[in-house]
């Protein structure tokens, strides 16, 4: 009775290695290999609806979900290198992925590109004659990274604010009937880009630190604890390798991550943050003897003092 005893906890063991085995194996694959017929020889599904192929030889061939993307790469087999195949769920361009990854930058980079238009123009914000529409142009140009990152809402909206303040300096220098706040405003929206990416200081902000949570709430530490991991889980695992990719020629194979989530590519997001701060203490400095007058739109630097009766 032990013996068969010992003998079936022996078999079950065996069963669960083999279990987490094979799901370990398609964890780091990601991939789907099935064969939708029951020909097995085939893509075609019994009701005649074809999956996508992915390979080209009949023994390697894969049918792909729809919502995979077929994933080619050369691995070493035996002593040659062959390519592999594989059908790869986290690589597809869909769904969210698709949003992330393409439409947002896409619609930001067209945004900041006809900003930067209207700005340039004499009968928009005069960039040859408005210094302050010449700082936001430098910072539009280096919020470009930000787009193609998880903090591209910070990118959008420093365009935004470029923009702003550009027309509002415009409009002081040039006389435009706007209210005296709308100025204010402008100048306002302005330092606080400067207290969003380098934080609240407890000693100037001190009545709203503690209710903001200060501590916590700048940009610049917050997106220096950004890590690959972390981006890769943003991005739905889209700029996580594959086995087969990992195991290509010449691929470093500690590397897990490539492209947005590349480590390269975060450290160079990483140092636009502090750019981006320095270039708005410097727009904020220059907008501020436009943007805190008290007239109706003049230009500072043409008020002519009264004459004395």
């Amino acid at each position: 009775m032990m013996t068969c005893t010992k003998a079936f906890l022996t078999i079950l063991a065996g069963q669960a290695l083999v279990g987490s085995a094979a799901n370990a194996s398609a964890a780091s694959d990601d991939g789907m290999k099935f064969m939708a017929s029951t020909k097995k020889d085939t893509c075609k599904n019994d009701n005649e609806f074809v999956y996508p192929e992915c390979g080209s030889k009949k023994e390697e061939k894969q049918c792909c979900d729809t919502r995979s993307a077929c994933i080619t790469a050369e691995n070493l087999n035996g002593k040659k290198w062959e390519a592999k195949f594989l059908c790869s769920m986290s690589r597809g361009m869909t769904g969210t992925k698709l949003v992330k990854i393409i439409l947002i930058p896409f619609i930001l980079f067209i945004a900041a590109i006809i900003f930067v238009v209207v700005m340039v123009l004499p009968k928009g914000c005069d960039i040859k004659g408005n210094h302050v529409t010449k700082c936001g142009v430098v910072v539009i140009a280096v919020a470009w990274p930000l787009f193609l990152s998880s903090h591209w809402i910070l990118g959008a909206y420093s365009c935004i604010v470029a923009l702003f303040i550009s027309f509002a300096s415009q409009s002081a220098r040039t006389g435009a009937p706007f209210a005296w706040w709308v100025y204010r405003l402008a100048w306002l929206m302005a330092a606080f880009q400067v207290v969003m990416l380098l934080g609240p200081v407890e000693s100037f902000h001190v009545p709203f630190y503690n209710q903001s949570k200060g501590a916590n709430t700048d940009l610049v530490n917050t997106f220096l604890k950004v890590t690959e991991k972390s981006c890769q889980d943003h991005y739905e695992k889209f700029f996580t390798l594959t086995s087969i990719e990992m195991k290509a020629k010449e691929v470093n194979p500690d590397v897990k991550y490539y492209g947005l989530c590349a480590n390269g590519w975060l450290n160079f997001v990483q140092i636009i943050l502090p750019i981006q701060a320095f270039l708005w203490v410097a727009t904020l400095l220059v907008a501020s003897p436009v943007l805190l007058v008290t007239g109706q739109g003049q230009d500072p630097t043409k008020v002519v003092p009264e004459k004395e009766p």
